[in-house]
């Protein structure tokens, strides 16, 4: 007939059933294309699921992560938040209940003292407090340097860090 005809290769499934009495067989017959196309999109959606499941488990491990260090971040801040309000206390202990005058100074000004710094200048805390150390002096000292220049001299150099030591008139 002249007719070439295609040979096409199929795959096929055979299922016996039975039923009572009677003895049946089916038989699918499927190109060999169209079964591998199914297993490729098959294996496909398998490759996208292990994708997306390594991708989300990524984020949430990175997220855990952070969240990890953060709690640590955070307890660690807190310890320390304790540890400085306990050396606070003992500092401010030590501070009140010095023999000595003692004094904080900002900018030059008097910004907290302690009950020995206002018997020592006979003045109460409102008054001495935001007020400058010089003015509680004569305007020159014994050796005729002018007890301003002179108070704000020693008062930078004891914030630059150089011990001071000398005598002062009140």
């Amino acid at each position: 007939r002249g007719e070439t005809v295609e040979s096409v290769e199929k795959h096929a499934a055979y299922i016996p059933v039975h039923l009572p009495d009677n003895y049946w067989s089916i038989v699918v017959a499927t190109p060999e294309s169209e079964v591998m196309g199914i297993i490729r999109g098959f294996r496909n959606r398998c490759f996208l699921l292990v994708g997306v499941m390594l991708v989300t488990g990524g984020i949430c491990c990175y997220y855990l992560g952070r969240a990890f260090m953060i709690v640590k971040e955070e307890a660690k801040r807190k310890q320390m938040e304790v540890a400085l309000q306990k050396s606070e206390i003992k500092y401010r202990t030590l501070f009140e209940s010095a023999a000595a005058a003692t004094f904080l100074i900002r900018d030059n000004q008097f910004i907290d003292c302690n009950d020995a710094a206002l018997k020592m200048y006979a003045a109460p805390r409102e008054e001495l407090v935001g007020s400058y150390p010089y003015i509680y002096s004569p305007p020159f000292q014994p050796d005729g340097k002018d007890s301003k220049e002179t108070a704000i001299k020693r008062l930078t150099a004891t914030l630059e860090g150089t011990p001071q030591s000398f005598e002062w008139l009140h």
